[in-house]
Formats: structure tokens, sequence, C-alpha cells
């Protein structure tokens, strides 16, 4: 079994500089995994402190790699200081969310057709009529 099986993984993160963040794309880049999508990582207000930081830069990185390349990743990045939080999970098929959006561009908005169009001297003879008939119901 010479072969491994590659799955998509994703990895999002909070690093406490933008060197850490740095670090997770070299070591990915080390592993030679098959980046996919890398988001901008960006400076974020942390809702409670994390190692005593109100701030972190967040990130994610979605990639290609075998099961053991994402157990190693797991163990190098367990020892990075700089990295304060990190999640590594298989990525949710995309079929799945294509299937979800097909269904709702799928579905159609009813239309209500208008009927004739009055003009405004019969449509002021309409409310005068109705008006006169709740008049009469009411005595």
């Amino acid at each position: 079994m010479s072969e491994e099986i590659k799955k998509e993984y994703e990895i999002s993160f909070l690093a406490a500089s933008e060197d850490g963040a740095r670090h997770i794309g070299d070591i990915l880049s080390k592993m030679d995994v098959a980046v996919i999508v890398a988001s901008p990582v960006s400076l974020i207000q942390l809702a409670y402190p994390i190692l005593k930081r109100n701030q972190a830069y967040f990130g994610y990185i979605r990639f290609d790699s075998s099961a053991v390349n994402a157990v190693e990743l797991d163990k190098k990045l367990r020892l990075d200081a700089d990295i304060l939080r990190y999640l590594i999970i298989t990525s949710p098929p995309t079929q799945r969310t294509s299937k979800y959006k097909s269904a709702a561009a799928s579905s159609k908005k009813k239309t209500v057709k208008a009927g004739p169009q009055l003009s405004n001297e019969a449509l002021q003879a309409e409310i005068a009529a109705l008006q006169n008939n709740n008049t009469t119901d009411k005595i």
C-alpha cells in the first residue's frame, strides 16, 4: 500500500504574530502538500484573552494531504508557541454545498399577475361604491 489516500483538509488558526501565520504556510510547503485556498491573514479582536492576548491574527488554509501529514502537522503546531489556537478538520464535500445552492436557485418565486388597470376615475368610483356598501350595512 505505497500510495496514500489524500483528503481535503482545512486548518483555521489564531497566531500571535503575522510571522506565526506565515510559519504554518512554511510547514505545509515543507511537507509537500497541495494548498487549495489560503485566506488573507487578518488581525482580529478576541472575545476573551488567550495567553494574555486580546488580539490575534486569524486565517485558514485548505489543502490536500494524507492523514499521516495531517497528524504530523498537528504535532508540529502543538510545539509552536506563536500559534495560539488551531483546528484541523476534513473539509466538507463540495458536492453537498453545490447541491444546496442548486436547490435554492431552482426554487422559483411566485409572481402575482396584476388585474386590469383602472383609471383614476374608475378607481374612485369603485372606492365610493365600497364606501356606500359599508355605510348601508351599518344602518
